[in-house]
Parts: C-alpha cells; structure tokens; sequence
C-alpha cells in the first residue's frame, strides 16, 4: 500500500512562511493571555485568521457544540455544564480556549470562514448565541 501513497510534499503545498523556512517554533505554542490581549502573533490575536488556520479536530468540533448547546439550553445543558479540559501538555487545551474565545467573542466575524460555518450547520448550529465571557490565564497567576 505504502508503494501508491504519493509523498506528502507532491500533493500539499506548504505556507510561503514554511517554504521559506521562517517558521517560529514560538507561533505553535498559544499565550493565551497575551492573544486576548491583541498581543503576540497575528495567528492567534486575529479571529478569522485564528480559524482559517485551525483545523477542527473530532475533539475539538465536539467541545464547540457542547459548550454552544450548554449555551443554548440544549441537551447537554442538562447534564453537566461544567467542562473539564484534560490533556498532556502541549495537548491543545489553550488552541481549544482561544478557539471557544474568538467563537463567543467574535461570531460575525469567524462565521465568514468557510470550513467553521460548514461545520456549524452540518452541526444544526444556525447561530453563536450571546455569552458573557470571562478569561483567566492562570498560567499569569503569581504562585505565592
């Protein structure tokens, strides 16, 4: 099988960034204080260009519809509307915060990409409904 398989670099066509090979290991990892913040990489400052580069992972694509339906009194508010995030480190916890924060923060704006809003009605979501947010990078919090 592996004899058919083309080379991933004959069927993709990387970023110029990563051509180029000027790729910062630092834009892999999400400050998530310094993004709600509008500090940092663009990446992760800018909503839409947050989720035109997010892939939506089974995983992810699962916490957004079950904190939309907590939000909207769906099925799942019944049961438990507390979520926990579990993960190794480096698992996506923060990439999955900042996507919920740009999701409730800024729905005009990330429903114009394609690949979200395809996957917002092929989930029955017609719509983000209104939330209060607040943020707390604990990562920012002094130990003492």
């Amino acid at each position: 099988m592996t004899d058919q398989l083309r080379n991933w670099r004959q069927g993709v066509v990387p970023h110029q960034d990563i051509r180029d090979d000027q790729v910062s290991e630092a834009l892999f990892a999400v400050n998530l204080s310094r993004a709600i913040n509008r500090e940092g990489a663009v990446e992760y400052r800018d909503p839409v260009l947050f989720f035109e580069r997010t892939h939506l992972t089974r995983t992810l694509q699962s916490l957004i519809r079950d904190v939309l339906a907590i939000l909207t009194g769906g099925e799942k508010a019944t049961v438990n509307s507390v979520l926990h995030l579990q993960t190794n480190f480096g698992g996506g916890k923060s990439h999955a915060e900042l996507a919920l924060y740009h999701l409730l923060t800024s729905p005009d704006r990330v429903l114009s990409v394609p690949h979200l809003k395809s996957f917002l009605a092929d989930s029955g979501i017609t719509q983000i409904p209104q939330a209060a947010v607040a943020v707390l990078p604990c990562a920012d919090l002094p130990a003492n």
